[in-house]
């Protein structure tokens, strides 16, 4: 690649070595750098560069270093001449008005940027004119950071967390409407029997019937069933969470097994499953406390949050109005 740009739209591709550099003012209206700005940006790197200052009728060349002595990346355009298969690549360096102490050696210098987050602003083409109004953008998210955390700090210390069991029922009654069922639940349970179980009919009165005697007398039996569910717990389940615990069931009609009189008795290469639909909620109808209890807590928990950040807020702003410690930002 050459140093000193050759312009795609130049006519004959020559390189007079006035474009080795690339002032930044005017850069991006310029007819040689439009293009390269918004679309062929690079990175040069060197260990220094030189500059020569006038002393009589002598040049001496100076040069110049980060004080760090490592390397320099400075900010270029390329672009690419063609005719016909032959190409020339080459590249200008971005130059600004000097300032500090250099002032006193040279006019201009390469724009240097070290910064990784600068690299990658310019390899990314944001526009000149934009690239202050995204570090600004950067530096508020940062700031907006920082406070969620010493929020989330503040509320994870002071914020209690025990919920009383008087609490989640006085939300519920108040808040029924709210808890409609887009969906049915359904009670239910299950026993997997092996294919050759000899006291099948015996064991399917028993988890029919359900009271305490059968009840206990399957939980004996259960090291005797290949999969089982009684849930004793009273559960509800969706139809999903069904389907998923009993894959074979895909394979019946809803009609079939989601009734309440029978036991459904039904066979697979696995083994015989007895199932016993027990209750229905359908779509529509109050969800029942015990299925969105959890729900309930998070909600009254995140009441909570919200309370706390409300009075650390309050907090702050009036300190900060004794004080005379803040900005009012206008519209």
């Amino acid at each position: 690649i050459t140093w000193g740009l050759i312009p795609a739209n130049s006519r004959d591709g020559q390189n007079t070595g006035k474009l080795i550099n690339a002032r930044k003012e005017g850069i991006a209206v310029s007819s040689s750098f439009r293009i390269p700005i918004r679309e062929r940006r690079c990175l040069v790197l060197a260990d220094s560069f030189y500059c020569w200052q006038k002393e009589g009728l002598s040049e001496i060349p100076y040069r110049v270093r980060l004080e760090s002595n490592t390397i320099m990346v400075m900010a270029g355009v390329w672009d690419i001449w063609y005719k016909g298969d032959y190409k020339i690549k080459s590249f200008s360096i971005i130059t600004k008005p000097t300032t500090g102490h250099l002032k006193e050696i040279i006019p201009r210098m390469p724009v240097v940027v070290n910064e990784k987050q600068d690299q990658l602003n310019w390899l990314q083409n944001i526009p000149l004119s934009k690239q202050n109004e995204f570090n600004q953008l950067v530096e508020n998210y940062k700031r907006e950071l920082y406070i969620s955390a010493y929020f989330n700090n503040y509320v994870q210390k002071k914020i209690n967390k025990e919920i009383q069991e008087q609490e989640i029922v006085e939300y519920y009654d108040e808040h029924k409407s709210g808890f409609l069922m887009k969906e049915p639940l359904y009670k239910y349970r299950y026993i997997m029997l092996p294919i050759n179980f000899k006291d099948l009919n015996a064991t399917k009165k028993r988890f029919n019937r359900f009271n305490d005697s059968d009840q206990e007398e399957l939980t004996k039996m259960l090291a005797g069933f290949l999969k089982n569910n009684l849930n004793e717990d009273d559960v509800w389940h969706t139809f999903d969470q069904l389907l998923k615990e009993i894959p074979a069931l895909k394979d019946y009609e809803k009609k079939d097994f989601l009734k309440f009189k029978d036991v459904f008795v039904f066979k697979t290469e696995e083994g015989r499953y007895l199932f016993k639909l027990k209750e229905i909620k359908r779509e529509g109808s109050i969800a029942p406390l015990s299925y969105i209890e959890n729900d309930i807590k998070q909600i009254i928990l995140n009441k909570r949050k919200l309370e706390l950040q409300n009075r650390l807020e309050t907090e702050i702003t009036n300190d900060a109005k004794k004080t005379n410690q803040f900005t009012v930002f206008e519209k």
